[in-house]
């Protein structure tokens, strides 16, 4: 449930947001010709863009008001794009499963949402996860569903994430025909962290959480879109390209801190993935066949991505699992994703080559 507000918090959001944001977006456009960061982008990418910065003004209470829930949020998409909903219960965690295709279909992607631990799933994710099921099955002739798991906000922290996550992971399983080997689990941003969440929780169980689901299966593989690994931790790229990026670093910081408030000292490796140890993710051979790290090289988290690719590179047995990267020249965080928020209809080349990670997993000509 999206939380309410105060008669005051609506009326700063003028102040703060509604005021200022036509005069931000004029003066961006104007100066944007002679602006080595923002002179590449075309005018629809620079107008949603300059709009998502100037939304880190608000607070997060008046952010999750303005954005309602990631039930809400698929249902209003799909009506939109005239799909229809499919909303599975998990009965263990109490959230749901939202589903962009056949439930029963024999390929699935588990995808995890982005949106910094404080935000519900954006709806044009459910966009771009549309548009790769599309251009799946125009190059294969096969069908591949994606199940969307809702999962709780910030306030609430870790381990919360992590334990709705075994629950929703273990139900699909449980519920569906998809077996472990065609199956890949995708998450950007906050929800690329909660998978490495899940995975570091495989091979260092956390006490309290349910065992994970992946102790006992090997998946596909698994994809981490600008993964979100350091939280509260400013790299090069940070300050390098804090002007080019769609979030802020200050922004990326303080949420950061938020979502880490009241997480112990000896839970971080959990969370702020590049605490731990060289060895810490040996064993994930047994876990995923595949990784896939995609990250803009004009985003702020791109050292961080890297980071967390070299670490995993360093875990390899017998050259398993099979890594790769990609660093979009250009790219802002998630700019796949974003490209369909600020209303392209097709996917970017980045999109294309998920697709085609994908078929290549599945082995499908």
């Amino acid at each position: 449930m999206a939380p309410s507000l105060t008669l005051g918090e609506k009326l700063s959001i003028i102040p703060k947001l509604l005021i200022p944001l036509p005069a931000i977006l004029v003066y961006t456009v104007l100066i944007s010709p002679f602006s080595t960061a923002l002179k590449r982008k075309k005018l629809y990418r620079l107008v949603f863009e300059t709009a998502l910065r100037t939304l880190g003004r608000a607070s997060v209470h008046q952010l999750q008001w303005l954005n309602g829930t990631t039930l809400g949020s698929y249902r209003a998409w799909a009506k939109q794009f005239k799909v229809e909903t499919l909303i599975e219960d998990v009965p263990k965690s109490g959230k749901k499963l939202m589903w962009i295709g056949n439930k029963d279909a024999e390929k699935v992607v588990f995808y995890v949402h982005g949106g910094g631990f404080m935000l519900p799933v954006a709806n044009f994710a459910f966009t771009f996860w549309l548009f790769v099921q599309r251009e799946y099955a125009k190059r294969t002739g096969k069908e591949i569903s994606i199940c969307v798991m809702e999962y709780s906000l910030y306030p609430q922290t870790f381990p919360t994430q992590l334990t709705e996550t075994v629950h929703a992971f273990s139900h699909l399983l449980s519920n569906t025909k998809a077996t472990p080997s065609n199956i890949h689990i995708a998450g950007d941003s906050a929800g690329g962290n909660i998978l490495l969440q899940l995975i570091s929780h495989t091979l260092h169980p956390v006490a309290g959480v349910p065992p994970s689901p992946l102790t006992t299966v090997c998946v596909r593989g698994t994809l981490l879109i600008s993964p979100w690994v350091t939280l509260n931790e400013e790299t090069r790229s940070y300050t390098q390209n804090d002007a080019s990026d769609t979030l802020q670093s200050s922004t990326l910081i303080s949420w950061g801190n938020h979502y880490l408030e009241g997480v112990k000292d000896s839970q971080l490796p959990y969370v702020k993935h590049l605490l731990t140890g060289e060895r810490w993710f040996d064993g994930i051979d047994k876990v995923t066949e595949r990784i896939f790290v995609t990250v803009g090289g004009a985003e702020c988290m791109l050292d961080e991505c890297s980071e967390i690719h070299q670490r995993l590179c360093g875990t390899m047995v017998d050259g398993k699992p099979v890594l790769k990267l990609d660093i979009e020249e250009g790219g802002v965080h998630e700019d796949m994703i974003m490209e369909c928020g600020a209303g392209g209809k097709k996917l970017t080349s980045v999109g294309e080559k998920i697709v085609e990670w994908l078929r290549e997993g599945h082995g499908d000509a």
